[in-house]
């Protein structure tokens, strides 16, 4: 047994060595890097990460020197909307590329899908009038920015959210701003920090554009899905988190069984090679943790490979409006 952890001392250290050797090489360069050429890297990766719907992304701090507020500077300059935060810590920045301006359709309604309420008086006058233009993401989610509003005014902004079908998931606070997220009662809501799900434009943005809609219309013949249709989109969402957390589960099963057979292999070492009784203990209980750990990994494959067949004909349907729609500009 000691020596097999003086083999996993040793190749730790050795691992946790490379890491800090390229963190520091990669630190180097940037240093040695003009600032205006780091400019020109975080434009670079912007744009070679933007995804046939105009989302992109970029990691915050990803370039040493260059501040969140001039990623979205530079990030605007290429014609994209900053959309917020996500992933662990809140440490990517979400871009979408900006739509060129188009002309409503005769009767349509506020982003919301309901009218602003103009006459409601009183302190909470803006904030109603922020609550009526909300309007969810592709995955059912919409954020509300309370950052002006007293905290003593908290609890009649919730009873406002609710009053008008929206329920509260969290309070998120992103670089000195707080913001509700929300998803209305009844749907399915995807977070933002899923990085399976589809990213772009809403649906009723999407709406505006007849070449949109055209595509649209072909999308709706070959696929059999509308990826215009708020209905097709919720079906979408439900199908999608509903795989992913069988997927999660599967992959639980297999971080937990493996992380055990490779901790139990280097503790218990030496009764499996001294034969006896322990040894065939010690080998029964390291087949079922392998046999679990192959199930947990084929299994979480299978079922992320469903997911990308479940939702195929709504994702491949919806990239296809939203590139119409960033072609007709």
């Amino acid at each position: 047994m000691d020596t097999a952890l003086w083999i996993y001392s040793g190749l730790l250290c050795f691992f946790v060595l490379v890491v800090f050797v390229l963190a520091g090489t990669y630190v180097v360069e940037q240093l040695r890097t003009p600032i205006e050429k780091r400019y020109e890297q975080v434009k670079q990766e912007l744009l070679e990460g933007e995804t046939a719907t105009g989302a992109t992304s970029i990691l915050s701090g990803s370039r040493i020197g260059v501040k969140d507020d001039k990623v979205r500077e530079l990030a605007d300059e290429l014609g994209f909307d900053w959309t917020g935060y996500s992933g662990r810590n809140d440490r990517q920045l979400n871009f979408q590329r900006r739509l060129s301006p188009a002309t409503s359709q005769p009767g349509s309604e506020t982003d919301s899908g309901e009218p602003v309420d103009q006459n409601t008086g009183g302190p909470f006058a803006a904030f109603l009038a922020r609550v009526g233009r909300l309007q969810p993401d592709l995955g059912g989610t919409a954020r509300l920015d309370i950052s002006d509003v007293p905290t003593t005014h908290w609890r009649q902004c919730r009873e406002i959210v609710e009053a008008r079908g929206w329920r509260i998931h969290e309070v998120r606070r992103e670089e000195g701003t707080v913001r509700l997220v929300l998803s209305r009662r009844g749907t399915t809501a995807v977070d933002r920090q899923d990085p399976y799900f589809i990213t772009g434009p809403s649906l009723s943005e999407l709406r505006r554009y007849p070449a949109a809609r055209r595509a649209a219309a072909e999308a709706a013949r070959e696929f059999g899905v509308d990826p215009l249709s708020e209905t097709a989109l919720e079906e979408t969402r439900a199908r999608h988190k509903a795989l992913m957390r069988k997927a999660y589960r599967f992959g639980a099963l297999a971080s937990l069984c493996g992380l055990t057979l490779m901790v139990l292999l280097i503790t218990a070492w030496r009764p499996l090679t001294e034969g006896g009784v322990a040894a065939v203990l010690v080998g029964s209980l390291d087949l079922v943790l392998l046999i679990a750990t192959v199930v947990g990994g084929v299994g979480s494959a299978r079922t992320l490979r469903a997911r990308a067949e479940a939702t195929r004909p709504f994702t491949e349907g919806y990239e296809r409006v939203a590139q119409a729609a960033l072609r007709d500009r």
